[in-house]
């Protein structure tokens, strides 16, 4: 009787316990964990050399956490919605006193910290800026260059691929937009507005995405061949454009894939937003308050020259971006009236980038007469640099003031100026 009252009694015992524990289940299960207004988490365990980024969108739209290496880098998430507020930025504190760079690299489990704007009441009237019917897109500096052009797609129609990572692109399927202005904020960032008729899109609209294209080169010569250039938006659905005349790529990051030591085959798109064409902006001049604006300098023709329709475009002191608008113009050569153009006295800082054009045809730095003697500045003072579309753009390795002449062929000779 004693044996089994105490058999009982260890049965019990032993239900209890596994009850305790969860039914005896010794696996480690994910449970739900109280998080703030606008995330979703899940606890889990991690690898070691694995951490979580959380986002915070304080009310908004909630935001998937990323599981990171340990030391890597977040990706931007697209930005979250609040009704009646426009998106600020993700902070790294819950007081949202310092804004996160999401090019630091991360060691631990992070929380970032969504920050608004009060959206501004609108009257009932009021309609955005610019055309009735056009559709506005607005580049970032990391977008614009030189010759290039940007095509839209839509519903998919003329790329594949993934991820921007486009195997085939049919021009024929595509839309060129329309340039319409270029803003310069300082001497080397500016970017361009264009525009596309929307009935121009077609029917039955689902998404739309704008692509990077620009012409093939040969020999540092642009062809009437089109090519991809490396960059896309994200597939944009059509129904979040509201009432809204503009997609905004200002603030977007670049792709992943421009990064130093980017994975193979990733992504080449940039994530921007929708927003209102301002008419208003300045193209013209850069902003005031910019410590980079073009300096006007000192450069001037030969005597007896005129200016004439060639330019020095690029990036650095006395540029402010790569076109026409940011560039120096050239003067005739007098002594030899077939030469593209020359100008004298332009200072030069170290790291100054530039090619010659007419806003068609660029010349670089292969085009640097050949003589090695050390009257050519062009090799003592200058060297050649990729501009990742296989030509070469001038960079300066010396500072000072030079001349330069450009011969009917673009070969440059450029020798330091003299003090008068």
């Amino acid at each position: 009787m004693k044996i089994r009252n105490s058999i009982a009694i260890l049965a019990f015992s032993a239900a209890f316990l596994l009850a305790a524990c969860g039914g005896g289940n010794d696996q480690p299960t994910p449970s739900s964990s109280s998080t703030p207004s606008g995330t979703s988490q899940t606890s889990s365990i991690l690898p070691s050399n694995k951490i979580t980024v959380t986002f915070n969108s304080n009310g908004g739209s909630p935001v998937a956490s990323q599981t990171i290496d340990k030391g890597g880098k977040a990706t931007k998430p697209a930005n979250p919605t609040k009704e009646g507020f426009t998106f600020g930025a993700w902070h790294i504190d819950a007081a949202l006193s310092t804004e996160f760079d999401f090019n630091e690299t991360l060691d631990t489990d992070t929380t970032l910290y969504a920050s608004w704007n009060s959206a501004e009441p609108t009257s009932s009237d009021s309609t955005p800026s610019g055309e009735e019917g056009v559709l506005y897109f607005r580049e970032s500096t990391w977008w614009n260059s030189g010759t290039g052009k940007t095509y839209v797609s839509v519903n998919g129609a003329g790329l594949t691929g993934e991820n921007g990572n486009f195997t085939e692109i049919d021009f024929d399927a595509l839309i060129p937009l329309n340039y319409v202005s270029t803003v310069k904020e300082s001497a080397t960032a500016y970017y361009n507005y264009n525009s596309v008729d929307i009935e121009n899109l077609g029917e039955d609209i689902e998404t739309i995405q704008f692509v990077r294209c620009g012409p093939h080169y040969e020999e540092d010569e642009p062809t009437d061949v089109m090519e991809y250039w490396g960059a896309a938006s994200v597939v944009i659905d059509w129904s979040t454009k509201g009432e809204n005349n503009m997609y905004d790529l200002h603030d977007a990051e670049k792709p992943a894939a421009w990064e130093e030591g980017a994975a193979e085959g990733a992504s080449r798109e940039a994530t921007g937003a929708w927003g209102v064409y301002d008419p208003s902006e300045d193209s013209s001049t850069p902003s005031e308050d910019s410590s980079t604006e073009p300096v006007s300098g000192d450069y001037y023709g030969p005597d007896g020259s005129e200016l004439v329709s060639w330019y020095i475009a690029g990036e650095g002191k006395l540029f402010s971006g790569w076109s026409l608008d940011g560039g120096i113009q050239l003067f005739s050569n007098p002594e030899n009236p077939e030469d593209k153009g020359c100008v004298l006295n332009v200072e030069f800082a170290e790291g100054d980038t530039f090619k010659v054009t007419d806003g068609t045809t660029w010349y670089g730095y292969e085009k640097c007469d050949p003589y090695e003697g050390e009257a050519n500045a062009g090799k003592t003072h200058f060297t050649g640099v990729s501009d990742g579309y296989g030509g070469s753009n001038w960079q300066c390795t010396i500072a000072g003031f030079f001349d330069i002449y450009v011969n009917a062929s673009g070969v440059f000779w450029v020798q330091v100026h003299a003090a008068e």
